[in-house]
């Protein structure tokens, strides 16, 4: 008990924006005493826990932590459903759960979290939300005001960087642009020497040692395809330069992978439509033609991948993963990759084409 105790005084105290020096004045104890309660070394005289309780707005029980078991299972039933909702786009649904969530756990960093996310994806155009850009100005103010209280109290460090990249990206795209660069600037770069993945691999052992080396390659093959992505995006460099990083890209996948895609099948067929813009650029139409066609192939076999997955390339043996991400798009992926990658006017030379016509009728008959 004394241990729910010290985290729930903690948690109000911070909340109240008061120091513990300030906390001690208004009980007419030492500060000695309130960090002695704060740490788990002692408690409170059962005499001072009504007194305590009134002055925070909560019940004795509530301070004290009872329930405390009822109340963690009811957060997690609450993120479980959210994660659902959002697999299947289902935003609104997403956001009215988070805020009957905050409604019950209205101190959870963690609820208070969810619901900063469910906003900012009402108001996100990487999706199929109708009113997103209404959205984005609706919600602004609440969920700068959700980000800056998580900031203020949380000492949870993976959801304060949750909200504080979100922070800042939702003041860049509102137009504080210098604000929100600053807020990203200021996140830890994993560059540091001490940053927790340069030194996690050292206290771990055994089989915890071997999953984090799997999710090390993972992480790292990641942030290498998408910056030789983004390289290519921003660079001032000819059409054929861009064609051939795209294929070290996918390159560099086959060699991690050794055919074992599942998921990464996403990035694989965007990579292949890109290079079908740029073949289009070059006039070069059955290079073109080739891309689209793979593109839809790998739509297709990500769409029959099962829900989990277990690597078995040794480099990655044992490795589970997930078929789909949170999103703030209803469709299905084959939709949004029609859509977004397809049907675009830098493909339209090929639209006439019977082998353009076949894959696209591949993309809209996949169940």
């Amino acid at each position: 008990m004394t241990i729910y105790l010290s985290e729930t005084l903690r948690s109000l105290r911070r909340e109240r924006d008061l120091t513990q020096e300030e906390l001690a004045g208004i009980l007419n104890v030492s500060p000695q005493a309130v960090s002695r309660w704060e740490t788990g070394a002692t408690y409170p005289d059962i005499a001072l826990l009504p007194t305590l309780a009134e002055f925070f707005g909560v019940t004795v029980d509530e301070l004290l932590g009872k329930g405390k078991a009822h109340a963690e299972a009811k957060v997690a039933d609450y993120a479980a459903k959210f994660d659902a909702l959002l697999k299947k786009g289902l935003v609104d649904d997403a956001l009215e759960l988070s805020r009957a969530a905050v409604r019950d756990f209205p101190n959870d960093y963690r609820m208070l979290n969810q619901l900063m996310y469910a906003l900012f994806l009402s108001g996100s155009d990487d999706g199929d939300v109708p009113n997103w850009r209404e959205n984005q100005v609706r919600y602004d103010a609440e969920i700068i005001a959700l980000g800056e209280r998580i900031l203020k109290y949380c000492t949870d460090d993976e959801i304060r960087l949750e909200a504080k990249a979100r922070l800042g990206f939702q003041h860049y795209e509102m137009g504080r642009k210098e604000q929100g660069a600053a807020i990203v600037r200021s996140l830890p770069s994993n560059k540091t020497v001490n940053h927790r993945e340069a030194v996690l691999y050292w206290v771990l052992e055994g089989e915890e040692r071997e999953t984090f080396t799997c999710e090390q390659v993972v992480s790292g093959l990641g942030a290498l395809t998408y910056a030789i992505k983004h390289r290519a995006e921003v660079s001032e460099v000819s059409p054929a330069q861009k064609i051939e990083w795209g294929k070290k890209q996918l390159q560099i996948l086959d060699i991690v992978l050794e055919g074992e895609y599942f998921d990464w099948l996403e990035v694989i067929a965007a990579t292949h439509a890109k290079l079908a813009e740029l073949y289009v650029e070059l006039k070069q139409t059955d290079e073109a033609l080739r891309e689209i066609e793979e593109a839809a192939r790998c739509v297709a076999k990500y769409e029959r991948l099962p829900e989990k997955y277990v690597f078995m390339t040794p480099l990655l043996a044992g490795l589970e993963g997930e078929r789909d991400e949170p999103s703030a798009d209803s469709r299905s992926f084959r939709e949004r990759f029609h859509a977004n990658m397809i049907d675009v006017p830098q493909l339209a030379a090929l639209r006439n084409e019977p082998r353009f016509i076949a894959a696209e009728k591949l993309l809209l008959s996949i169940q």
